[in-house]
């Protein structure tokens, strides 16, 4: 390739008849356009989560375990390391605003007979995980004791994250793994399952 650029420019010069043509710069467009989107709450309670060792249970399930029943007061650990809530802003505004809370339904209650586990307390204990969020800053209430419902008082929701002008665009994932529930000495407890529902609201949303 370089002898034939060389015996080019020979015979240009000989003939005497070189001309240099110099290209004009182009410029071109690129164009993309986002629509705007909604705020959600992830995951859906209705698809089971596949790494959550409790059967059917979502991502954002709590369990605390197998354990023995004693007279003395107990607090048990949430078991399920991977406990988290998501939130997902795909407003793609810069006003975009919204308020995440939970409410405890009612109390825990035993499959079999529906015996109420007298006061226990579920401590709901969040915190933003930042390596799988990709939103800005946030306010996560660290710690919140959840009041459950009774049937002629429903539960008080309590703030678990928010968000506002903007800053929760993207994905929020808070990790709840660190919950607990306190259990009472006192309580008569019965050889059973308790069970009790957890109510997510997302709230105030403004795009």
């Amino acid at each position: 390739m370089k002898k034939l650029v060389l015996g080019m420019a020979l015979v240009g010069s000989i003939l005497g008849a070189t001309t240099s043509a110099v290209s004009a710069a182009t410029t071109t467009n690129g164009d993309v356009t986002f629509k705007p989107g909604t705020v959600t709450v992830d995951p859906d309670p209705s698809n089971p989560d596949p790494s959550n060792p409790n059967a059917n249970a979502t991502a954002a399930d709590l369990n605390f375990g197998l354990n023995e029943i004693t007279d003395k007061d107990v607090t048990l650990n949430n078991t399920y390391a991977a406990a988290h809530i998501n939130v997902n802003d795909l407003t793609g505004t810069t006003t975009s605003t919204w308020n995440l809370t939970v409410a405890q339904d009612a109390q825990f209650k035993s499959v079999k007979d529906a015996k109420e586990l007298t006061n226990a307390a579920l401590t709901l204990n969040a915190a933003k995980d930042t390596t799988a969020s990709t939103s800005g800053a946030v306010d996560v209430t660290a710690s919140s004791v959840l009041v459950p419902g009774a049937d002629k008082k429903p539960a008080a929701p309590v703030n678990v994250v928010g968000a506002k002008d903007g800053n929760g665009n993207g994905k929020t994932q808070a990790t709840i793994a660190g919950s607990t529930l306190a259990v009472p000495g006192a309580t008569v407890k019965v050889s059973d399952n308790y069970k009790t529902t957890l109510t997510w609201d997302l709230a105030d949303v403004v795009a």
